[in-house]
């Protein structure tokens, strides 16, 4: 009888153990490089004459080419997605605001079944959309100040969205099933994902709506809660 209830005092142990294991999670933090060489495609757009988006101001002499580079910005247009498996999608929506003529984030990744809110920020109307309207694709309406709108994006796959009203908005939704969770930089280029599950993960950079660079890969362990990355995501790679 004693060996009995020793044996299933082990096994109950062993379990226990076993769960903490899985629902262990933890956070990294690291650094990216390569974002001075990726191109923001709306400013691109904008200077086109095609368009008639014209501008009378003087080029500044003073400005260097370097600072006249339209590079990305980095919190807003590239995430660092952590690719692993049992992606989930969350209860809550995914805010997107809308304002100054863009929206933030400007890319995001996120696994099948998540939903996401678009929140007007601005004083005045826009009227979003994606590109293709077609299968639960979301189609234009106004959405006033103050007013947002929740959409779930029907299958994987990247959605283009856009505005009607003001042609800078344009954004990009990626529904990745290894999405697993995402960080974006800051100004120093530095970034931080948490919330992770104890596992192997494929640390990767989005830029417009499209993986960018080489991806990372790196094993989350328990213990410590946040781990350091010895080397930096590569956001993008140097032309030959």
């Amino acid at each position: 009888m004693v060996a009995a209830a020793l044996l299933v005092g082990f096994a109950a142990a062993g379990l226990a153990a076993a769960q903490e294991e899985e629902a262990a999670m933890a956070g990294v933090k690291g650094k990216v490089t390569g974002g001075d060489r990726l191109l923001n495609p709306v400013w691109n757009e904008a200077r086109d004459p095609g368009n008639h988006r014209y501008t009378f101001r003087t080029p500044s002499v003073t400005v260097s080419q370097k600072a006249k580079k339209l590079t990305a910005f980095l919190p807003k247009e590239v995430p660092i997605v952590a690719l692993g498996s049992g992606a989930k999608a969350a209860s809550a929506a995914y805010e997107i605001q809308v304002s100054g003529g863009r929206t933030t984030p400007v890319t995001l990744v996120i696994p099948p079944g998540q939903s996401v809110q678009f929140v007007n920020r601005d004083p005045f109307r826009h009227a979003i959309y994606t590109k293709d309207t077609k299968q639960g694709g979301l189609s234009a309406e106004p959405m006033e100040k103050g007013k947002s709108r929740t959409w779930t994006p029907p299958a994987p796959g990247v959605y283009e969205v856009r505005d009607e009203l003001f042609p800078s908005v344009r954004s990009w939704i990626v529904v990745e099933p290894k999405a697993v969770a995402s960080g974006y930089p800051n100004l120093d280029a530095e970034f931080q994902i948490e919330n992770l599950p104890v596992g192997v993960y494929k640390l990767q950079a989005y830029f417009n709506g499209k993986p960018t660079g080489a991806p990372l890969d790196y094993e989350v362990r328990q213990f410590p809660q946040l781990q350091l990355l010895s080397a930096p995501v590569v956001v993008a790679e140097k032309k030959n």
